[in-house]
């Protein structure tokens, strides 16, 4: 039986806060993001592509809040359940929306994400460098749809860059600091007794090197190397030491610090996206199994959680369906690639 798990009465310590960022594709995200990057050359995490999360926490010089861990979503329609993840983890969101473009379907969409949590929302208009541009209209818009910016009778505050000359990029940067300072950070409930930190899966990838790698962002509490990592996969409940932490660009890191993201390698299984990992003081699965009575994440679609014989059994079973289920092996990058891939292919229509 589960050991009870009781709370600790103290409060966690001071964390780097999480900013994600969301909009609509080619509106610049990754473009401010890699922007940043080059105007702190401190960064010690590093961003990556568009058809993928990524993770990197830069650190600000001369300013009260010393580190910002950004998390990068793609833009296009078929990745919203990984900007829905980016969503859920952060603490501040940056909605980008392009001036030359407005407000569009997967912004509506990231709308949607910061109206059903509670994060806090910066409007980022971008590439105000262009002709041809309306950032009024895109105030009227933004608003129309539930977010009331400054200036149209709210108080989500606005700033207008541009990610190709990096205008308006240093102001965002105190902009966010400003927010952390005035209001602070998402509250996260205690760390149970037992427990030293808490983190949240955003990807997963199987590397031919490093084998099984998960990119992770810890909520609350530190993580090193050859610390109990607790996680569960389906039902059953995992303890194991941690081999090895790399950042997004592959430098070996030594620890994970409260709010940082990285990706921790050499698992045993591919971490489920979406889900909690707990660092624990000890090998207990007790403890684990007590952690996930009352789990609330979101399940896997089918194809990500299927064991392979049954995969396998099913591509191979000459009667179904009498030849009219056309069977296809699917290979991608991550799993959160594939969950992409396995909502397009959903979305396509069939005739009878």
């Amino acid at each position: 039986m589960a050991k009870e798990v009781r709370k600790k009465t103290e409060s966690t310590q001071a964390r780097v806060p999480i900013v994600a960022i969301l909009g609509h594709v080619d509106h610049g995200k990754t473009t401010l993001l890699d922007y940043i990057r080059k105007s702190n050359v401190q960064s010690c995490e590093a961003g990556g592509i568009t058809q993928k999360i990524s993770v990197f926490t830069i650190s600000l010089e001369k300013k009260t809040q010393k580190k910002i861990t950004f998390i990068d979503t793609p833009g296009h329609e078929a990745f919203d359940l990984m900007r829905t993840r980016g969503g859920s983890i952060a603490d501040i969101v940056l909605l980008v929306v392009a001036a030359n473009d407005g407000v569009k379907p997967q912004t509506l969409e990231s709308i949607e994400i910061i109206k059903d949590s509670s994060v806090k929302p910066i409007l980022v208009i971008n590439k105000v460098d262009l002709p041809d541009i309306n950032i009024q209209q895109v105030k009227r818009d933004v608003s129309d749809h539930g977010l009331l910016v400054e200036g149209m009778g709210g108080d989500i505050p606005i700033v207008e860059v541009s990610a190709k000359t990096g205008k308006g990029i240093p102001e965002l940067l105190d902009l966010i600091s400003l927010v952390v300072e005035v209001d602070g950070l998402k509250q996260r409930d205690a760390l149970p007794q037992g427990v030293v930190a808490k983190g949240f899966v955003l990807e997963s990838v199987k590397d031919k090197m490093k084998g099984n790698i998960s990119s992770v962002v810890l909520e609350q509490g530190n993580l090193c190397k050859g610390a109990w990592l607790g996680f569960k996969i389906d039902d059953r409940y995992i303890v194991e030491k941690v081999k090895g932490i790399i950042s997004e660009e592959g430098s070996n890191l030594c620890d994970l610090r409260c709010g940082c993201g990285g990706r921790i390698i050499g698992i045993s299984q591919l971490l489920p996206l979406g889900s909690e990992i707990y660092i624990l003081e000890e090998k207990d699965k007790d403890i684990l199994e007590s952690l996930y009575l009352d789990d609330k994440e979101k399940e896997l679609p089918e194809n990500l959680t299927i064991a392979e014989d049954e995969i396998f059994d099913s591509l191979f079973d000459e009667n179904k369906d009498e030849g009219t289920q056309l069977n296809i092996i699917l290979k991608s990058s991550s799993q959160g690639s594939l969950e992409a891939i396995h909502k397009s292919l959903d979305s396509i229509k069939q005739e009878e």
